[in-house]
């Protein structure tokens, strides 16, 4: 399901445009691209909480249309407040 949604995971690093869906496969982008770099906390790479909108969906709490509106309602908040504009442009990524 949360290859559904926008990419809920981008990378901190303010150069970088890499996003994703995966915890594990940031931390092995964040080890090949950013060097010497402690990886971040989840709270600076991860823009919205996927796995618990997905659970929302599940339970029948909300609809996946409104899943994908609220997920990118965050993509565009966090897309402005670190003045990567390629996030809003493109929330799902290179996929």
């Amino acid at each position: 399901m949360l290859t559904h949604l926008p990419r809920w995971l981008h990378c901190a690093s303010l150069n970088c445009r890499w996003r994703g869906d995966r915890v594990n496969v940031f931390k092995a982008h964040w080890s090949q691209k950013h060097i010497g770099d402690t990886t971040p906390p989840l709270t600076e790479f991860a823009v919205y909480d996927g796995p618990a909108l997905v659970d929302r969906i599940n339970e029948g709490a909300i609809s996946a249309i409104e899943a994908v509106g609220q997920a990118l309602d965050r993509v565009h908040e966090r897309a402005n407040r670190l003045q990567k504009q390629s996030l809003s442009k493109y929330p799902w990524g290179r996929r």
